[in-house]
């Protein structure tokens, strides 16, 4: 379905005229908006701040790191893509 450029209604494409407005379907066509499906996944590493207060943080960041690439491999695997990974404390 495409909008018309007049009103902004959707319009058929099959339609000659908008059903909104009436103006000339050919005329008054426009690209409608793509929507894209997006998911957001959240993990909570639970006791992992208790634990890194314990240890070396050169060791907690290569634990971490091997978590972030097990879950971008398994997210990418099902055909997702990882734009950002944050890590908050």
């Amino acid at each position: 379905m495409t909008a018309c450029a007049n009103c902004g209604a959707r319009v058929p494409e099959d339609a000659r005229f908008c059903p909104t407005c009436g103006a000339a379907a050919e005329a008054a066509r426009v690209p409608s908006e793509e929507r894209k499906l997006a998911t957001v996944l959240f993990a909570d590493l639970v006791g992992s701040i208790a634990r890194a207060d314990a240890e070396d943080p050169e060791r907690v960041r290569a634990r971490l790191d091997l978590f972030y690439d097990a879950m971008t491999e398994e997210i990418e695997r099902t055909g997702g893509k990882v734009e950002s990974l944050l890590a908050t404390r």
